[in-house]
């Protein structure tokens, strides 16, 4: 899957990406875990899914990139699986 980076939604450092199934993710920067998925916009920009959410709500197709950062504990990350296109 592949995201095309979309200026007119994005803000400083945090850039979003149309996907090409529709919907719309917007990254995050952590400096201890890194670049994550903080935000994803469903394809009719009323619906998203939010990090503070948890993943029971995260959309079926971003499931594979979660990404267990802390073995010990329950933090999850949600990493970017899609290829960027500037």
């Amino acid at each position: 899957m592949t995201g095309t980076f979309n200026p007119h939604d994005s803000w400083e450092m945090q850039p979003a990406f149309d996907l090409e199934n529709g919907f719309q993710a917007v990254l995050g920067y952590n400096t201890n875990y890194g670049e994550m998925i903080s935000r994803i916009n469903y394809p009719d920009r009323k619906q998203y899914w939010h990090c503070s959410n948890g993943l029971a709500d995260l959309p079926e197709f971003a499931r594979p990139w979660v990404e267990v950062v802390v073995k010990s504990s329950d933090l999850r990350l949600v990493r970017p699986g899609f290829e960027k296109v500037w």
